[in-house]
């Protein structure tokens, strides 16, 4: 008997709508630990030219701790274009009524990379750091860093952070 591939692929007008809401967005989607997604996405890719990516950038159980995906996003954006996405929504405190600077940070990075998957994002920072912050963009950059650095700390020497959205970070055990 002979069997004929079968080629399956959606109406131009069908996309499709996923939501890795477990994986990990403290890294990039070309990360190895974002592998299983990062495949669940380019399989649909090959059903649809139209895919819509819900995406995360906050820590929910703890909205105002860092939630460290600045420099990520670029990358993972990056990945969603070159998957053929044509829309990304990455969730984050957009409900939440009071935020930090660095939520507004986290707005114009996401928009940068938005409109240009080839943005850099040092440049992009520095430009954030130069116009929100003004004469205090060097010590708010130091913070900035600061603050990052303590979140890979933690991230590399407790082994019960994941980058999940739903990490427990406000643990006594830290």
């Amino acid at each position: 008997m002979l069997f004929r591939s079968l080629e399956m692929v959606c109406h131009p007008h069908v996309g499709v709508e996923i939501a890795p809401i477990t994986a990990d967005y403290q890294t990039s989607f070309t990360d190895p630990k974002n592998r299983v997604f990062a495949e669940n996405i380019k399989a649909w890719n090959a059903l649809t030219k139209k895919i819509y990516i819900y995406a995360y950038e906050t820590n929910f159980r703890a909205a105002l701790y860092p939630y460290n995906s600045w420099s990520y996003v670029y990358d993972s954006f990056r990945f969603y274009y070159e998957q053929n996405a044509v829309y990304v929504f990455n969730s984050g405190q957009v409900f939440q009524p009071c935020f930090t600077a660095f939520t507004t940070l986290k707005d114009y990075l996401d928009s940068r990379a938005l409109f240009n998957v080839n943005s850099s994002y040092e440049e992009d920072v520095d430009r954030f750091f130069s116009y929100y912050f003004r004469a205090a963009k060097d010590p708010m950059r130091r913070f900035y860093e600061a603050v990052r650095t303590y979140c890979n700390h933690l991230r590399l020497s407790e082994g019960n952070l994941t980058g999940n959205i739903y990490d427990v970070i406000d643990s006594s055990d830290y």
